[in-house]
């Protein structure tokens, strides 16, 4: 199967590429972003990474398992798609979620956040999440997202999108690399935030995350959550 690869999977290899340029000011900018596309989405080149990327877009356009329409206004009549089956964004990718609550997944390599209850995979980026706004667009996003139960019961798929599950997930990445709760980061005595993940990521890294986890799963043990 061949990769998957989103324009945001491409920024993280740009801004990969130049931080890594920096640590070797004499390599050319062409290697350090084929060094990085191979280091993120293990493929051998950069160019190959944006030729897949744009292959990635093309089929969007014309396939109905992409289209917005599948999450917005279930089309019961689209058959075809359907019977291939649910696949995940891990299949579609080969990347190893990092962290997940319910149906819903982070993947570090490349900041994505994932819904796997879907028959497609329902995959945005964490930087895209950077106002109390776009928070509150996604999560009423979220809610209005059904399936008919029936269907959902027979294929094997959520029959809503899991906002509860969002949030606690959102909560945990918070608290791993915010250092606060999201209420505390996006909300604050109510007042609107702009919150920059990238940077805080990179100054607290990764290791952030498998410590929050180790933390609220002895937490949970404890108490018998």
């Amino acid at each position: 199967m061949s990769k998957t690869i989103t324009p945001d999977q491409i920024q993280l290899v740009k801004t990969a590429a130049k931080r890594l340029k920096k640590s070797l000011p004499d390599a050319k900018l062409q290697k350090c972003q084929d060094i990085s596309a191979y280091q993120f989405l293990g493929v051998s080149s950069f160019h190959e990474a944006v030729a897949l990327s744009k292959a990635a877009a093309a089929s969007a356009q014309s396939s109905p398992e992409s289209d917005s329409q599948q999450y917005e206004n279930p089309d019961l009549n689209a058959d075809p798609w359907r019977q291939k089956g649910k696949v995940s964004y891990s299949e579609n990718t080969g990347l190893v979620p990092a962290h997940s609550v319910g149906d819903w997944n982070y993947f570090t390599e490349d900041h994505t956040l994932s819904f796997d209850g879907e028959y497609r995979p329902y995959a945005f980026s964490l930087n895209r999440l950077t106002t109390t706004a776009k928070l509150l667009d996604i999560i009423l996003q979220l809610g209005k997202k059904r399936w008919p139960r029936r269907e959902a019961e027979e294929n094997g798929i959520s029959p809503h999108y899991q906002v509860q599950e969002f949030l606690e997930l959102m909560n945990d990445l918070s608290e791993a690399y915010l250092g606060t709760s999201l209420q505390g980061a996006f909300s604050p005595g109510g007042k609107p935030q702009v919150v920059d993940w990238a940077a805080a990521i990179e100054q607290r890294g990764e290791a952030a995350l498998v410590t929050r986890i180790a933390k609220k799963t002895e937490y949970v043990r404890r108490f018998g959550l």
